[in-house]
């Protein structure tokens, strides 16, 4: 999966970032060479750029949500404006058990905010073997896409507004009626 985003950014002119935790993992390199990605030669072209948590995420040696906002948005005007079409983010989220999970989810329903105003894709890589459940409920709510296994699903549990506490109660209630209902019309839920 990751091999296509990759290949899809530099077929689309994107610049690819690669925020790794402490460095490359060596399960990704090998993923990567299977499907024909020679991360070297795209390192040295200039069109991957590895970046660790140092470099990016924790580069104040804290983690902001609005810090990473700025990061970003510093990447694109100085890179992706003038020799690229647009920015192709693949995150390893691990970086996030070294510090605690606090804002991360605040950080992750931002992305949603700003990613459009941009030409910006970002993949969040999450193992789920390390992640505690209730982090990952949270951080289903924040993509609006799931990609599971290697399958691409649309997410019916995207809800940002929800989990950093911009709702009623009666509005959440309300949106999960109405998923509800848009599932049973697509096929994907209850049968009358």
């Amino acid at each position: 999966m990751v091999g296509s985003f990759i290949k899809d950014g530099l077929q689309r002119g994107e610049l690819c970032l690669y925020l790794a935790d402490e460095g490359i993992d060596s399960g990704l390199a090998r993923l990567l060479a299977a499907e024909d990605v020679d991360m070297l030669r795209l390192q040295q072209e200039g069109s991957l750029q590895v970046l660790n948590r140092y470099q990016s995420f924790l580069r104040y040696a804290r983690f902001e949500p609005i810090l990473m906002r700025e990061f970003y948005e510093r990447i694109f005007r100085e890179t992706v404006m003038d020799r690229y079409s647009g920015l192709r983010v693949f995150a390893d989220m691990t970086w996030a058990l070294s510090i605690g999970c606090e804002q991360l989810i605040t950080f992750e329903a931002l992305l949603n905010d700003f990613l459009p105003q941009w030409k910006m894709t970002h993949l969040c890589l999450y193992n789920i073997e390390r992640f505690a459940p209730n982090i990952l409920q949270d951080v289903l709510a924040t993509h609006s896409i799931a990609v599971i296994n290697g399958h691409v699903c649309p997410n019916f549990y995207y809800a940002p507004d929800f989990v950093i506490g911009k709702h009623d109660p009666k509005v959440k209630l309300q949106w999960m009626l109405n998923t509800l209902k848009k599932a049973s019309v697509m096929g994907k839920a209850c049968k009358p």
